[in-house]
């Protein structure tokens, strides 16, 4: 993990968790020091194990919507909004690992019974990281051995509480195990595994999984330490390359169009698999005098294969846009990042003027390998010669918009495997080099008053081959090489050690994701480039009792990547480059112990995301226009109270409450200037905790209490607007057993 080190050899509890708080006073993902939020000149929250077991969730990414300034955008672990910039599938910086980039399966989010706490670093902060958008991202920290014997089951039990929810059902197995493995402490291991089976709201929506994680930490000697973790995890889950549906017309659309809130448009044997295995190797050496030594290596392994019908579009022969094209698909998809980070700390003295001074390299390698082994145009009204390779007789078919039904279309196998080119069948590979050089130092002036100044040079080289299937030159085949130059400053006043003023400016640098393409199938994008620039206080008062952050933001994009609107996108998901967006906002975070027993975080954000320059004025955004899955504000509140006597004892109550403002799919263009809005909605969460004794306890959580009709978020794919659903009621049993 790219994260610094205790100040001895012997195991100690970290320091930035603290128990009942929601939200720790310290975040490392920041400066890659143990430097408290109070001394940090940007936006950076550190979510602890305690928040994550109020709000009880299976995933990281259900603990989104209680955090300032996050959003899910999508269907993916990786696809957020972070003050107003969305990521995508393929961009991998968007959640690390420990500070290390690759996620072990991409579609899904992360699950929680791996995970320590969450870190989220907000602006453009590629100084100590690199790559990663301006918006910031998301750094979960794993759970590591400890020499504090402990041995965890857990298991969980899920069912849907609603009408529309009848279709859910699932549970789960855990265990998480620690402790030392010699006498001395010198060997410690941990163990966490989990067995999961979900079925979903929608039809045929389900989930297998299996996680497992060892990892082992040896201390050598007093001054050095090595930990290895490794974590394999395995998915199998429904296929779906849409959710509910609407044609994008120049006069706008709206929810009205979409199917009812449960249809699913994937066939019953259309499935997905997701197999990963990662490898993360941390060394640590303190040479005394505070000069300590980091170095991080992460490695991923990553396959995953899908056999299904897509949803390629409207059949445009039906006026009314009742029926849907089909696309016979099977893919398998292999990704790799080998990722490298190693950094000295220093701390020292010049006279009167203390340094905290960080000098680091980082390298990383990735690799994307993608092969559609079967890539058909099925025959439709629309298309009645859509590709005579794999369509073996003239016959159409299409299937309905509200009651998609499969059992009239041929199974895949009738179909062929297709044509042979970059838009159609293809294998497409690419590898992408990342080197940077980066240092920092925290400048200590006076008590009150610090500073931060950092630089990092970094390099970027992208080779892309559009198809290997054929032979080459190949249209489409890109070699690119990039670098920049990325300063970041920052200045801190302290009139008390309780109360903090700051001030930033950061740069951020981020090469366009492999796998991204335009309409042509192309890969043929510039980096995009981040300025950011912060102001705000932050407090702290009777030892965490209360916390707050107030930030103002403004925040510059230059080459940023948008979903395409294009009906001529065949591919799926297309995306075009387009000038620049700013986001400008305010945000408020706090958490409070204002009783014993009782425990609060809530947050509210401010953000006003808009393109600002547009490069393709036929095709691209028109400036002003709102950027996608964006809202303008949202809140969140989340309460937890325990009692400690009387005839409750043991009993603990939460309730949360999260607002979100209304979004837009797609930024307005010339061709569609009415955008397609995602409406607002409010979710209330009621949680009960009992402890029966000192080795169980159990949780009931309800999700979505009052059973709201809502949209999580919506894109465009293939010309059409893709709006996912938000889950209804559900009610969620856990009981956990400490040996």
């Amino acid at each position: 993990m790219a994260q610094t080190a205790p100040d001895s050899g012997k195991p100690t509890a970290p320091e930035i968790i603290v128990t009942g708080r929601f939200i720790a006073s310290g975040a490392a993902s920041a400066t890659k020091q143990n430097v408290s939020t109070l001394e940090t000149p940007f936006s950076v929250s550190a979510y602890t194990g305690d928040f994550m077991k109020a709000v009880q969730t299976t995933q990281v990414a259900d603990l989104y919507r209680y955090m300032t300034g996050l959003q899910k955008a999508g269907s993916t672990g990786y696809d957020i909004t972070l003050r107003g910039f969305s990521t995508t599938a393929n961009d991998r910086n968007t959640v690390m690992v420990d500070g290390l980039p690759g996620l072990s399966v991409r579609f899904g989010s992360p699950p929680t019974v791996g995970t320590e706490h969450v870190e989220v670093v907000k602006g453009a902060a590629s100084l100590l990281y690199g790559s990663v958008q301006p918006g910031g991202f998301v750094n979960m920290i794993t759970k590591k051995p400890s020499a504090i014997a402990s041995t965890e089951i857990s298991a969980r039990g899920t069912v849907g509480g609603s009408s529309r929810a009848s279709r859910v059902q699932g549970g789960d197995l855990a265990l998480d195990s620690t402790g030392a493995l010699t006498g001395d402490g010198a060997l410690l291991y941990r163990f966490v595994a989990q067995g999961s089976t979900d079925n979903y709201f929608r039809d045929r929506q389900y989930e297998r999984g299996l996680y497992l994680a060892p990892s082992l930490t040896w201390h050598i000697g007093a001054s050095s330490s090595l930990m290895l973790q490794v974590e394999y995890r395995k998915v199998k889950t429904s296929y779906a390359n849409v959710y509910l549906l609407a044609p994008s017309l120049a006069g706008g659309t709206s929810v009205g169009w979409l199917a009812p809130y449960n249809t699913n448009y994937s066939s019953p044997t259309d499935n997905l698999r997701e197999e990963g295995l990662t490898e993360s190797l941390t060394f640590t050496h303190d040479f005394g005098r505070a000069v300590k030594w980091t170095v991080a290596l992460r490695n991923v392994d990553h396959i995953d294969t899908a056999s299904a019908f897509d949803i390629s579009g409207y059949n445009k022969k039906d006026t009314t846009f009742s029926t849907l094209d089909l696309r016979a698909r099977g893919q398998h998809n292999y990704r790799s990042y080998a990722f490298a980070d190693t950094y000295l700390t220093i701390k020292g003295d010049t006279g009167p003027i203390n340094h905290r001074l960080i000098v680091g390299a980082s390298i990383g390698k990735e690799v994307d390998d993608f092969t559609r082994l079967q890539y058909c145009q099925i025959n439709s009204p629309d298309k009645p010669n859509a590709d005579a390779t794999c369509n073996p007789t003239s016959a159409q078919y299409t299937i309905s918009v509200q009651h998609p039904d499969f059992s009239g279309i041929p199974p895949l196998s009738y179909f062929g495997a297709g044509a042979l080119s970059p838009k159609n069948r293809s294998r497409s590979y690419g590898i992408n080099v990342d080197k940077g050089a980066y240092i920092s130092d925290l400048i200590t002036w006076l008590p009150q008053l610090k500073t931060t100044l950092g630089l990092r040079y970094a390099t970027a080289n992208q080779t892309q081959y559009a198809n290997l299937l054929q032979a080459p030159p190949v249209p489409g085949d890109t070699q690119v090489s990039n670098s920049a130059v990325l300063p970041q400053a920052g200045l801190i006043y302290q009139p008390t050690k309780h109360l903090s003023f700051y001030a930033s400016y950061s740069t951020s640098f981020s090469p366009v994701p492999g796998g991204t393409q335009d309409v042509n199938g192309n890969f043929n994008f510039k980096p995009t480039r981040g300025t950011g620039y912060e102001v705000g206080a932050k407090t702290e008062l009777g030892h965490g009792l209360l916390t707050a952050t107030l930030a103002l933001f403004r925040i510059d994009q230059t080459n940023i990547i948008v979903p395409s609107t294009s009906t001529a996108c065949s591919t799926g998901s297309c995306s075009q480059q387009i000038g620049a967006a700013r986001s400008r906002g305010i945000e408020l975070e706090f958490t409070a112990r204002p009783l014993p027993g009782w425990s609060l975080i809530g947050g509210w954000a401010h953000t006003l995301a808009r393109v600002t320059q547009n490069n393709d004025p036929a095709s691209g955004p028109i400036p002003g226009g709102a950027m996608p899955n964006a809202p303008e504000d949202a809140v969140h509140l989340w309460s937890r109270y325990d009692f400690s006597a009387g005839a409750l004892k043991n009993l603990g109550l939460g309730i949360g409450y999260s607002y979100t403002g209304a979004r837009i799919a797609y930024t307005p263009t010339a061709a569609l200037p009415t955008p397609f809005t995602v409406p607002s909605y409010t979710v209330v969460d009621l949680g009960v905790y009992y402890t029966f004794n000192e080795h169980l306890q159990g949780t009931l959580k309800v999700n979505n209490l009052f059973d709201q009709y809502y949209y999580a978020s919506g894109n465009v794919v293939s010309g059409m607007v893709n709006v996912i659903p938000g889950t209804p009621r559900t009610i969620m049993a856990n009981l956990s057993y400490r040996l």
